[in-house]
């Protein structure tokens, strides 16, 4: 299955505008049968952008996702509030679908047609170093 195949397939499945994020294929042979086995990951495109693919199925959120220890010694394990990925697969022996798993889909609704306005450099790194100073110091805290 080319990847030009697949996605067309997945065009005629799901809605959006789809590209291929990663593929794979190899030749399955035994005895005198071989058969190509393909798998594709998918990942969602919204005005020409790629929704960024994360491989982790859930990202932490907040700092009370990182495992912690009391002063006595007791560990405590993060309780992570996170965000699920969309994931699309498909998997295909010899262009024949074999699997197919559509997971935790983005719903794109209306854009903003507000301007959008950057802060200039200068401002972004006074902002980060105040920052990254703050949760350096907590995080030298908490251990």
């Amino acid at each position: 299955m080319s990847e030009k195949e697949a996605k067309e397939k997945v065009s005629g499945l799901v809605s959006g505008d789809w590209e291929i994020f990663e593929s794979s294929s190899k030749a399955l042979t035994e005895g005198s049968t071989t058969l190509e086995k393909d798998d594709f990951i998918f990942e969602r495109m919204i005005d020409g952008v790629p929704v960024n693919y994360v491989r982790e199925t859930s990202l932490p959120v907040n700092e009370q996702a990182l495992e912690w220890e009391n002063e006595d010694g007791t560990l405590h394990e993060g309780q992570s509030e996170g965000w699920e990925n969309e994931v699309l697969t498909m998997d295909f022996c010899s262009g024949t679908l074999q699997s197919f798993l559509h997971r935790n889909p983005i719903e794109a609704s209306n854009a903003s047609d507000e301007r959008l306005f950057l802060l200039p450099f200068d401002e972004v790194k006074d902002i980060f170093e105040k920052t990254i100073t703050l949760q350096v110091m907590t995080e030298d805290k908490n251990r």
